[in-house]
């Protein structure tokens, strides 16, 4: 790129009276600074990083140009964005969902907070047996007692 040279070596000159003018009048580490940036462009340029620069600035302008009049780009964007809304509230169900077969799968896991709440079981009497107790359904509760008996819980 030919064109750039000029343009490198006219902004390092500008950038070097900028720096004179601002040691003359005593503001040292500006005109350091005012030195330093004059003088990268002339830096990116033979290192070849302007060119490639240049390159990308132009690839987005001629992208950008497609992009106002084609309609197929506009659908492109428009996926873009779905996918990009649909990422995102799948994280949020994700980190407001529970992970259930973990919870569930577990043999001996309690059951904290699931389900709908049950009617403790009545507790038996001194000489009363389980079957002699109020009737039918009581039975349904037997095991529930027992598991609980086994985690200490009465």
């Amino acid at each position: 790129m030919n064109v750039l040279l000029p343009v490198c070596i006219s902004l390092a000159v500008l950038g070097v009276v900028v720096a004179a003018l601002l040691w003359v009048r005593g503001r040292r580490g500006r005109a350091a600074q005012a030195f330093g940036f004059g003088v990268l462009p002339v830096g990116l340029y033979l290192t070849g990083l302007l060119e490639l620069v240049w390159d990308a600035g132009v690839a987005l302008s001629r992208w950008a140009g497609q992009l106002v009049f084609n309609p197929a780009v506009w659908a492109g964007v428009g996926l873009i964005g779905v996918a990009v809304v649909l990422w995102v509230v799948g994280g949020l169900v994700a980190r407001r969902t529970p992970a259930r077969k973990s919870v569930e799968s577990a043999p001996d896991a309690p059951a904290v907070g699931r389900g709908p709440r049950t009617k403790k079981a009545p507790k038996s009497t001194g000489g009363a047996t389980k079957a002699g107790t109020a009737g039918a359904g009581v039975g349904e509760f037997d095991d529930i007692e027992e598991l609980l008996r086994k985690r200490g819980i009465e």
